[in-house]
């Protein structure tokens, strides 16, 4: 997927602050590094954060989870117990209105290829899943076989 990088996106607002709203770019650093200290610090205050309808950061916590049964995977039906986890902080990031009404047509060309991008990594996804499948099954069979072919003969040796 294609995507710029965190300078280049600072690069290119610095210059829309300095050709476009004709403010210095000595100025418009020291707003985007006022910027990011603002929001570090309302973060560790716990609060939401809306960035001018661009996006919402929440911070929020997750509970510790006991030693707990939970349905086991590979063995429909049946439970095994997970490990406990820990309390954690985490952050969601919800994307504003602005953001969705800046995309584009399903029928323009950037839509169309961000829709053909989206397609080959669902194709590249599923590959993965059944190569790693295969190779789970043939690990098994390899498995069983190596128990089968394994035993001992009973037939005793006469001197």
């Amino acid at each position: 997927m294609a995507s710029i990088t965190q300078s280049q996106l600072l690069d290119r607002t610095l210059e829309t602050m300095e050709d476009e709203l004709r403010i210095p770019k000595k100025n418009a650093q020291d707003f985007v590094a006022s910027l990011r200290a603002v929001v570090e610090e309302v973060i560790e205050e716990g609060l939401k954060v809306p960035l001018f309808k661009i996006v919402t950061i929440n911070p929020s916590g997750v509970p510790a989870k006991p030693k707990r049964k939970v349905p086991d995977r590979d063995n429909p039906g049946e439970e095994k117990w997970a490990d406990p986890q820990p309390a954690k902080l985490r952050v969601k990031a919800t994307v504003g209105t602005s953001v969705k009404d800046a995309l584009p047509d399903l029928d323009s060309p950037v839509g169309k290829r961000l829709v053909k991008e989206a397609k080959e990594r669902q194709k590249k996804a599923a590959e993965r899943a059944a190569a790693r499948e295969a190779e789970e099954q043939k690990a098994a069979r390899v498995k069983s076989q190596g128990k089968s072919s394994g035993k001992k003969s009973s037939a005793k040796k006469k001197k």
